[in-house]
């Protein structure tokens, strides 16, 4: 594995359980030399945005006020299609239960 995609989410968990864990997790696979990508769900952006902080690269998805969550993941999944390229040494690392869906798409 040389490249990972974590799939975290706008919320109270990123912020404290989930969100530690991540920070630890991100500093762990830099140190290893792993390309780091997290998909960003619910961001506060107004719109799609890519972003690189020290090494990781950040896409930000805002809700963009879609009531159904199915529809949401496929417009997620469209968009990261184009900017993640599969390949046998890129791994998905799901975060969230309720993403399923998502991860479903993308396998």
């Amino acid at each position: 594995m040389n490249e990972i995609v974590l799939i975290n989410k706008n919320s109270a968990a990123s912020i404290f359980g989930i969100g530690t864990f991540l920070t630890a997790y991100i500093d762990c696979l830099r140190k290893l030399q792993i390309k780091v990508n997290v998909l960003v769900l619910n961001s506060n952006h107004t719109e799609f945005v890519i972003e690189k902080e020290d090494g990781v690269t950040y896409y930000e998805f805002p809700k963009q006020g879609m009531t159904e969550d199915n529809k949401y993941y496929i417009w997620v999944f469209r968009i990261v299609r184009f900017h993640i390229h599969n390949s046998a040494q890129l791994v998905f690392h799901l975060h969230y239960y309720h993403e399923y869906f998502l991860f479903d798409l993308i396998k």
